[in-house]
């Protein structure tokens, strides 16, 4: 006989079996696989659902700061004292600025930010690159540089890949455009450099061409292309001379929130990880 639990979702209590006999003979699971998620959270929390409506300050201090947005929103679902307990603001931004590196809100309140940034698959600006800087340290030094912003992301990715793979070819890859796979990168490296990758490559390649620094190349790229004026279609500047641009005291750019920016391509690389490549050319 299996043990049982209840799972209440929306004040509501309902009755399942454990997730062991989900599914017999083929039938359809008793469980949805969002409840299923739900059983399997609460076991690696070691927490039954009724614990939920008697923790600490200090235990959901901790949630806080150990899980995913995603999953402290999920145990707002299963419990209703939980969810109330989890209404405080400050809690919610400060998860954002550890999580996500953001301090500004978007939105009406921190928990709707911070939901946000979760949907997207935002990157976290406070962790560190390959080459000990944070995210957001590389973005800002990129908006700096303005027009030459997207050249110098372009020169550091070179010269990180060049010295990672010395008889790297430019023209076959891989390129700083290029999400790291293991996988792919493994079944490519003939075509690359004639030879199979090193563990000491491979390792350094995946801490070199992450994900956030794809996203940090998109944002520079869009930053760059068009300074100081607001993103538009290419072209839209042609005829503009460098000298009337270069005279412009106002710097409409300036006014732009880029974090923006780095949500939106966050959540382009989320949608389709595995396939997503952006083409960097001006």
């Amino acid at each position: 006989m299996s043990s049982s639990v209840i799972l209440r979702r929306g004040g509501s209590s309902r009755y399942w079996e454990e997730p062991e006999e989900v599914k017999r003979d083929g039938k359809d699971p008793i469980l949805s696989r969002r409840d299923f998620a739900s059983l399997t959270l609460l076991k690696r929390l070691h927490l039954r659902v009724e614990d939920l409506d008697d923790l600490s300050s200090n235990r959901i201090r901790a949630l806080f700061n150990d899980l995913a947005v995603k999953d402290i929103l999920e145990l707002c679902l299963l419990s209703e004292n939980f969810n109330e307990m989890c209404g405080r603001e400050l809690l919610w931004k400060a998860k954002i600025w550890s999580s996500y590196g953001i301090e500004k809100k978007y939105g009406d309140t921190w928990r709707e930010t911070a939901e946000l940034l979760s949907g997207a698959g935002m990157i976290n600006l406070n962790s560190r690159w390959y080459d000990g800087r944070t995210y957001r340290q590389i973005l800002d030094e990129a908006l700096r540089r303005g027009k030459e912003g997207w050249n110098h992301m372009e020169k550091i990715m070179y010269e990180v890949l060049d010295k990672i793979i010395p008889d790297r070819d430019h023209n076959k890859g891989p390129h700083y455009s290029d999400i790291y796979n293991e996988e792919k990168f493994r079944d490519d490296a003939e075509d690359y450099v004639g030879r199979p990758f090193s563990s000491y490559e491979l390792s350094n390649m995946e801490r070199a061409i992450t994900k956030e620094i794809i996203v940090i190349n998109a944002v520079a790229f869009v930053h760059s292309d068009q300074f100081p004026f607001l993103p538009a279609p290419i072209g839209s500047y042609d005829d503009m001379s460098d000298r009337a641009i270069s005279s412009i005291k106002f710097k409409p750019i300036t006014l732009v929130d880029f974090d923006l920016y780095v949500i939106q391509f966050s959540l382009a690389i989320s949608l389709d990880e595995d396939n997503f490549f952006f083409n960097f050319s001006l």
